[in-house]
């Protein structure tokens, strides 16, 4: 039994160690993206809302909401929508999925690499509404649906 209590204390010590998830208070510091048409953009410094998925389902919640609102309401009202498509296959990414998230109109900030969304809290099925005041923290919140999402962004469901 000591053995077993030693073996998961020494497991979540070493998790800790490994990375820290963001918490309220915590200066955002992923920066710099690709867009979906292969633009260079980093999240700018006045931006009050940032929206994260790494799941596909999670990321129809945000494409149900966005692509009502369009690209200038977003801008308009500081909200950034960011999308780790890393675990995507190669394929699937160049020829089925960017083709497809060109056409949105609104724009998406990419993660195509492994690790860099490591800290960035999340719920399965979820995605991740963090509020930002210059780039500092102010709260982490999760939406699971549309509705959701909209309240949490201040919009009304009409």
């Amino acid at each position: 039994m000591k053995q077993i209590l030693f073996t998961l204390t020494f497991l979540s010590f070493s998790l800790c160690l490994l990375g820290e998830t963001l918490q309220v208070g915590n200066e955002f510091k992923l920066l710099e993206y690709e867009t979906q048409k292969d633009e260079k953009v980093s999240i700018p410094q006045q931006t009050k809302t940032l929206v994260f998925t790494s799941e596909m389902e999670a990321s129809k919640i945000a494409h149900e909401v966005f692509e009502k609102l369009g690209d200038e309401y977003l801008k308009q009202n500081s909200i950034v929508f960011v999308s780790d498509i890393h675990r995507m296959p190669f394929l699937i990414t160049k020829f089925v999925a960017l083709p497809k998230m060109r056409s949105y109109n609104y724009t998406i900030h990419l993660i195509k690499e492994e690790g860099i969304s490591k800290d960035i809290p999340k719920e399965k099925g979820k995605l991740t509404v963090i509020s930002l005041d210059n780039y500092k923290i102010t709260s982490i919140q999760f939406a699971a649906s549309p509705e959701e999402l909209q309240k949490l962004l201040g919009i009304s469901s009409k």
